[in-house]
């Protein structure tokens, strides 16, 4: 019998992750988010809804393939253009909660955070580019339309920020 993959990451990475997460992934790669692809545009009306139910949710997808991969041990940031979608999620409360229990064992809360905070968008920015560099290890393929490169202190890439275990920013 031959094992099924994720469609979204290099079998080598597939390979070194944990038996547990390597079916999640599995599920991930299926879950449908076309709902929330709907809704972004409805609330985004500037956004083309193709593109949202095409690469956005795929982009999605992988932003929660990282936080399934990497738990706790590493924050991953998100850009700017996948933050309508992940805002969105949380707004089907319910779903999303089970969501967060089944795939990352626990709710992830929002942080919103005030750009003025300078110490906080420098926390975000080191957060994002890790985040970067963890994408380019896991996946063969970054879209740097999605995810783009951070360039020195320019945050407007960045979203407010998100933050599992409603843990917020941390220093380092």
């Amino acid at each position: 019998m031959t094992q099924k993959t994720s469609k979204h990451l290099d079998a080598l990475i597939l390979n070194e992750v944990e038996e547990n997460k390597k079916q999640l992934l599995i599920e991930l790669d299926n879950y449908d988010f076309s709902h929330v692809a709907i809704k972004t545009a409805q609330e985004w009306p500037d956004l083309d809804l193709e593109e949202l139910q095409t690469e956005g949710l795929e982009q999605l997808k992988r932003y929660y393939a990282m936080r399934l991969i990497h738990g706790n041990e590493i924050k991953i940031g998100i850009p700017i253009k996948l933050d309508p979608l992940a805002h969105v999620h949380v707004l089907f409360t319910k779903e999303y909660r089970e969501f967060c229990d089944k795939f990352f064992g626990g709710f992830f809360d929002h942080w919103p955070c005030d750009r003025n905070q300078k110490e906080h968008m420098e926390w975000l920015g080191r957060v994002y580019k890790n985040s970067i560099n963890e994408m380019d290890l896991t996946f063969n393929d970054r879209n740097k339309t999605w995810w783009p490169d951070l360039e020195g202190n320019n945050y407007d890439e960045l979203c407010c920020g998100c933050s599992c275990a409603g843990q917020g920013p941390i220093k380092g």
